[in-house]
């Protein structure tokens, strides 16, 4: 039954999507205006990070690191692949 779930899941909650790396980067600029010293990012499979947008994790990660006013940065993955 357990398989059946996993493969049900995807139509369930949707396939990966993410917003743009520009998009993110504002949302963290805001926060650290306001005084946010950390970034927390969030997902299902960062694998998959990109795919619509033709961006990579990586990218994501090295613009971040450079929004004056963050201090830390916290990872909560679930099914973490990036073998892609």
């Amino acid at each position: 039954m357990q398989l059946l779930y996993l493969l049900l899941l995807p139509y369930a909650r949707g396939f990966s999507r993410n917003p743009t790396i520009e998009s993110l980067v504002a949302q963290a600029e805001e926060v650290a205006g306001e005084g946010g010293k950390e970034i927390v990012l969030t997902g299902v499979n960062i694998g998959d990070f990109g795919k619509t947008t033709g961006e990579s994790f990586l990218d994501l990660v090295k613009t971040l690191d450079k929004v004056r006013g963050n201090t830390a940065f916290r990872n909560q993955f679930a099914g973490t692949r990036l073998d892609r």
